[in-house]
């Protein structure tokens, strides 16, 4: 099972690892839920890319149409995968999850743990 890291040095880092925002020092916790581990740990050599814009952003700023040229192209860059963190809540304008274009490689989740980010480098 892969586990989550905590944030270290940046010496110490993966060298495809880019740490890009704050990182928060707790000790290694398996990535919930298993669902979300299997997407992770099934990612191939192309990698993992995590998006979450947080709740304000997705409510206030994105459009219908921001959110569905995301998801088209998040799907063009697979293999990579996508974890996106995004609730059906924060879409704009009534807008569902079922609504977006997602590829095969995206997987929505409605919460992720932030230190998720630190093991992206695992991948």
């Amino acid at each position: 099972m892969l586990s989550c890291c905590f944030f270290t040095p940046l010496l110490h880092h993966h060298p495809l690892q880019k740490l890009v925002g704050p990182g928060t020092p707790r000790q290694p916790q398996p990535i919930q839920p298993p669902k979300v581990a299997d997407f992770v740990e099934g990612a191939p050599k192309g990698g993992l890319v995590l998006v979450a814009f947080g709740s304000t952003t997705q409510t206030v700023v994105m459009t219908r149409t921001d959110m569905t040229e995301l998801a088209r192209g998040f799907a063009a860059l697979a293999p990579t995968r996508v974890l996106w963190a995004i609730a059906e809540k924060g879409l704009p304008d009534g807008m569902r999850l079922a609504d977006l274009p997602l590829g095969a490689n995206t997987l929505v989740t409605p919460w992720v743990d932030y230190n998720v980010s630190a093991m992206l480098g695992q991948c």
